[in-house]
């Protein structure tokens, strides 16, 4: 079976920051930009410092390694006359996972050919993320159908996926659904997950057994509308967790839109309220920083806190849907038509 494969050599674009704040100890960036045309890249799988996959709108993903990108192109799958859409990415093994959101929505699996492991040809059928535990062990969401959150898993590296029974899933309430920003709705640390919700009603869901069974937890974070709640989350250990959104639709607005737990996702406070930042779509704590150090991303820009998100700095202006850590001073971010490499110094 044929792979086609474009290998495009791209030209680096360093990206200098602009300056937030005057103080001798502002946190500063460096952004090396690659440029990935006709494409919101919404979803990363970060291998190392040099090497990250890729995956976004209009059929488009592959891997970036070092000044290169190796752009693929999907084979020998059933399509209708709409391109598939990607809200998320996971190497697991020799394999390669791709979240089509809809239409169909599925799991398409990428190695010597491409196939659909997991097929929902629902036309109300959403998927929002796609997460690994391990080799074995993995875990995708949806939005709710029947009131009932779409929960998948997998415990064969992916090459079957089963739905998580509805009677072991707190059910939705009436609007409440999830978004498929940057492939951070699911969080996965030991036998922990947390899966977090947004619209009219946004909160947390948290499984100890490795996704078996579920209880939910309320937020503080904004929510009553289609567009409000918690657009991504991330977690430090098993028990410090960060959730942060707004409204996609008043990007601005910096209230109840940002908020922390320090008992594993049971109770959340909000940090920094009616302060920068707005909307946010991705959010991921610095490694080997005792869970102070928080990065945040929107198409507004990039923001950086050093004390667990009580005060933030606005480190750059450039837009990005998505970030994920390589170290704890190098992290990848996904754009509009581009990559980008994330030194702080």
């Amino acid at each position: 079976m044929q792979k086609l494969l474009k290998i495009i050599f791209l030209s680096l674009i360093i990206v200098s920051c602009e300056n937030h704040n005057t103080k001798n100890n502002e946190k500063k960036i460096s952004l090396k930009e690659f440029p990935v045309p006709e494409t919101n890249i919404r979803a990363l799988d970060v291998i190392d410092t040099s090497k990250v996959w890729y995956a976004g709108s209009n059929e488009k993903f592959g891997f970036i390694k070092d000044n290169f990108n190796l752009s693929l192109e999907l084979d020998s799958i059933p399509r209708g006359e709409e391109k598939y859409h990607f809200r998320g990415i996971k190497k697991n093994g020799d394999d390669l996972f791709l979240l089509s959101i809809e239409k169909p929505a599925g799991i398409i699996k990428f190695n010597q050919g491409t196939k659909f492991v997991y097929r929902d040809s629902l036309n109300t059928a959403f998927y929002d993320a796609i997460n690994f535990w391990n080799n074995k062990e993995g875990l995708v969401m949806g939005d709710p159908q029947n009131n009932c959150l779409t929960i998948l898993k997998t415990v064969d590296g992916g090459n079957s996926w089963n739905k998580i029974a509805c009677e072991n899933i707190p059910p939705m309430e009436e609007g409440e659904a999830a978004f498929a920003a940057s492939n951070s709705n699911i969080v996965l640390k030991n036998n922990t997950a947390w899966i977090v919700t947004g619209g009219k009603k946004s909160r947390v869901l948290k499984s100890t057994d490795k996704g078996e069974t579920w209880t939910s937890f309320d937020t503080p974070i904004v929510q009553g509308k289609e567009t409000t709640g918690i657009y991504t989350a991330d977690f430090y250990d098993e028990n410090v967790g960060i959730v942060m959104g707004g409204d996609y639709t008043d990007k601005p607005n910096k209230k109840a839109n940002k908020a922390i737990t320090k008992d594993g996702g049971k109770t959340w406070q909000l940090v920094a309220n009616d302060k920068l930042p707005g909307y946010i779509s991705s959010v991921k704590f610095v490694p080997n920083s005792k869970g102070q150090e928080i990065v945040a991303v929107s198409t507004e820009g990039i923001y950086y806190t050093k004390n667990q998100g009580a005060d933030w700095q606005k480190v750059s202006d450039q837009g990005y849907f998505s970030v994920q850590f390589a170290d704890s001073k190098i992290a990848w971010l996904g754009g509009v038509n581009k990559i980008a490499k994330l030194t702080l110094n």
